[in-house]
Parts: structure tokens; sequence; C-alpha cells
């Protein structure tokens, strides 16, 4: 009796131990699958917001077709298949939701600034069927939002010239922009001319990248290093980028970084930068050069009424800066009596942190940044 109760106590424990054992497979299995789906999520809200970013530019249907064909990628590509469901939505800052899961060719509402994503799977339970369950829901959840661009990192295509608002403003892509060695830019639109900045309202800056003031990051990121640069600097920020991160500020704000510069562009260092460009034409890229974009500029009497416990500002000009644009440059002229920067304006997306509250009112042309929010 004894040696058959064993038997029947070790057989019930061997069942035990197959559904513990099976169970914990299952686990494991429905982890990996669960991760795949968040990647392929996240993935498709990037995407997605990417498209939603160009604006007037673009559909519902090239939001959701962006977004459905990043998820099946990332699906594919890690051999995840069958009983999937995808759906997205466009959402705005107060939580309103537009359903665009296998949507038309509409514009999308202009408050939308954001792409929520939801991949769900059906995953048979292997061992599971032994406690009745054949199926389980596996799924994740992202959502991603664009804005305008707050900070380039070092070592970005920065070209260190600013252009005012307002020419970006009356722009858009395809534009052809012309900085001059002076104080005026000329912008070609629907092939009429438009000519901006006078000695008194310079609508251009050289800016010195090694001296720029924000008052949120100096105790702990102090970039206020260089006053005096010279044109070796110059030359070594057009061949190899900015320095120090640049961060943008709000229109018309105190935040954000207020750089030293001067008004019009340095002819010097126009030569490094046409070099620059065929170098990126040499190596199969697009000569794409990102342009500080300010909306107003202080000499150092403004300066201290701005940031009054500053202290001293050394006697410049200092251009805040609210953006970047894209350029593609096409042309540099370096010698003779007018020198000058030539290129297109071009509708630029990048992944980076974003200026808050600038989604659903962002100035087109700006480049956009796209984040992760969920």
């Amino acid at each position: 009796m004894r040696k058959g109760q064993t038997v029947v106590l070790l057989a019930l424990a061997m069942v035990v131990l197959l559904i513990v054992a099976g169970v914990a497979l299952d686990s494991a299995r429905l982890y990996r699958v669960r991760h795949i789906l968040q990647n392929a999520a996240d993935a498709g809200a990037l995407s997605g917001a990417q498209v939603l970013a160009q604006g007037e530019r673009t559909t519902q249907r090239a939001i959701w077709e962006a977004t459905y064909q990043r998820v099946q990628a990332n699906l594919t590509l890690n051999n995840v298949v069958g009983n999937i469901v995808v759906r997205a939505y466009l959402r705005n800052d107060a939580g309103t939701e537009w359903n665009i899961t296998n949507s038309n060719s509409d514009q999308p509402p202009p408050p939308a600034n954001r792409v929520r994503v939801e991949v769900k799977k059906a995953e048979n339970v292997l061992f599971g069927k032994l406690l009745g369950r054949e199926y389980t829901n596996v799924g994740a959840y992202a959502q991603a939002q664009f804005g305008l661009l707050r900070t380039l990192p070092p070592f970005s295509n920065i070209v260190p010239i600013a252009l005012h608002r307002e020419i970006i403003s009356n722009a858009e892509e395809g534009d052809l922009i012309v900085a001059w060695d002076g104080f005026e830019i000329t912008v070609l639109h629907n092939n009429n001319f438009s000519n901006y900045g006078d000695p008194s309202n310079p609508y251009s800056g050289w800016l010195n990248l090694e001296w720029i003031h924000n008052s949120d990051y100096d105790a702990s990121e102090n970039r206020e290093i260089n006053q005096s640069h010279s044109q070796a600097n110059v030359n070594e920020w057009i061949r190899n980028g900015n320095p120090y991160r640049i961060i943008a500020g709000s229109l018309m704000g105190r935040d954000g970084d207020f750089i030293m510069g001067n008004p019009g562009i340095r002819a010097s260092g126009l030569q490094e930068l046409a070099n620059k460009r065929q170098q990126l034409i040499n190596q199969g890229q697009r000569p794409i050069f990102y342009f500080i974009v300010f909306d107003r500029y202080f000499d150092r009497n403004g300066m201290r009424n701005l940031f009054p416990s500053h202290g001293n500002f050394p006697n410049a000009n200092y251009f805040h800066v609210i953006g970047f644009v894209g350029i593609e440059v096409t042309e540099v002229r370096w010698q003779g009596s007018d020198k000058y920067v030539k290129g297109f304006l071009v509708n630029f997306t990048r992944a980076g942190d974003i200026l808050q509250n600038s989604g659903s009112s962002a100035d087109d042309e700006l480049v956009k940044g796209v984040v992760l929010i969920q």
C-alpha cells in the first residue's frame, strides 16, 4: 500500500512540476513577445509622429501607413506573426483622439501633435491548455509627440549663422534663401524675390558658439568660454560642428540660449563651408546644414536689463535662439565682392527633445523634434 501511495504521490508531483515548468516557459515566451510588441509600437509611434509633423503636407492615411509599416517591419524582423491587431490614433494636448486606423486621405486635425499606437496579439499558450486556457492576449502601447526641436547636441552640422524668424515664417519648403556677406537675406518665394535687413535692423548674424548665455543652465553648464574667438575657432565649428549643445527658447521669452554675435555673416569661414559641403556630397550625403533662428537680439545694456544678476556682459550683440532650420546648401561664394551662402529650405524632423507647448502651433519650416512620451 505504501509503495502504491508513493507512486501516486510521485506521479502527482511530476504533473505539478510539469505544469509549473510549462507555465514558466510560457511566461518567458510571453515576456519576449511583449517586449517585441513594445519595440514595434515605439517605432510605429515615432514614425507616425514624424509624418504628422509635416502638417498640411500630409494626410491621415500617410500617417497610418507609416505607422503600420514600421510596426509590421519590426514584428517580421523578430518572427512575430499572426493574430495581430494594430491601431493608431491622433491626439492633442487636451487628450482628444482621432482614430486613423485604415484612415482616409483627409488632412490631420490642426491641434493634433501626437500619435498613439496599440499593438495586440492573441498568443497561443502551449502549457496553459492544461489549465483550460488556449490563448492569452499580449499588448503594448506607445505614444510619440512632435514639437519644435529644443536642443541640438554638440557636433551637429550647425553653421554659425543666425536667421531672423520673420524670414522663416514668410518662407516655405523649397524656397531659395541667400545669406549675404553683410546684413541682408534674400528669399525667392513663388518666383518673387524678397529682401530683408538694413544696418539698423539686421536679419542675420554671425555667431560665437563659444560664448552662450542661458540663465537656466549657466550654473551647471558654463558655455561663456571665449569672447574673443579666432578664425581658427570658426573654421573648426564649420568643419566639425558646434562645440556645445544649442538650446532653443520660447518666442519672445527669456529662456533658451543668448549667443554672442555680430550682424551679417563673416566672409572668412565661407571657404571652409564650401569644403564641408563638398565633403558631404563626396560621401553620398545631402549637404543639409542647420542654421539657427532668432527672434530678436540685444546689446550689452539690453542683456543687463534682462539678466541684472548675471554681472558683466562683453561688448557685443546677443541673439536669442528660438529654433533651427534645415537648409540644403547649393552654393557658397567665398571670393569676390559679393559673398554669400545659398540653399533651399527643407522640411526636417529628427529625434530629440522638444520645446513644450510648441507641437500644434509650431512654425512650419522650423526643424521638428519627435520624442516618445509613453
